[in-house]
């Protein structure tokens, strides 16, 4: 894939990158709290993978030249998402518990997917201008 995506390619690449933070936000809601207790230790398996799976289709987007756009699409319906689905329902069910695990979820994660997308919508252009043009003598020769 191309980093500089125009047109309806550019669309179809954000679309599809907003579709996926959806798809990704909600799976990360509904695993963050499973945990196996291993000789009397909690690890938290969930939340791990919850971390995980949701930075990595960033930097994966990132890194194969989707474009700014599509960076900030996963990003932005990522977290519109788990801002969406934190109300929670009428009869008092949440899928984010006020416990230690809940609050790491949102703080860690959401921050997690934040960063990364900010980095994401900066890195390009430096990254793009290294390489522009390796050879140096192009500029000396007559």
């Amino acid at each position: 894939m191309s980093s500089r995506l125009t047109g309806w390619p550019a669309v179809l690449v954000a679309v599809l990158a907003g579709l996926l933070g959806a798809a990704v936000a909600v799976m990360a809601l509904l695993i963050h709290r499973h945990a196996v207790r291993v000789a009397d230790v909690l690890v938290p398996w969930g939340f791990a993978l919850a971390a995980l799976g949701s930075v990595l289709p960033s930097l994966a987007l990132r890194s194969l030249g989707a474009g700014r756009v599509a960076v900030a699409a996963y990003g932005a319906v990522w977290c519109l998402v788990v801002l969406v689905l934190l109300d929670g329902r009428g009869e008092g069910d949440y899928l984010v518990a006020a416990d230690t695990r809940g609050w790491g979820f949102l703080v860690v994660v959401s921050l997690a997917v934040v960063v990364v997308t900010l980095g994401g919508l900066s890195g390009g252009a430096k990254r793009r201008e290294e390489t522009a043009d390796p050879d140096d003598l192009a500029r000396r020769r007559p």
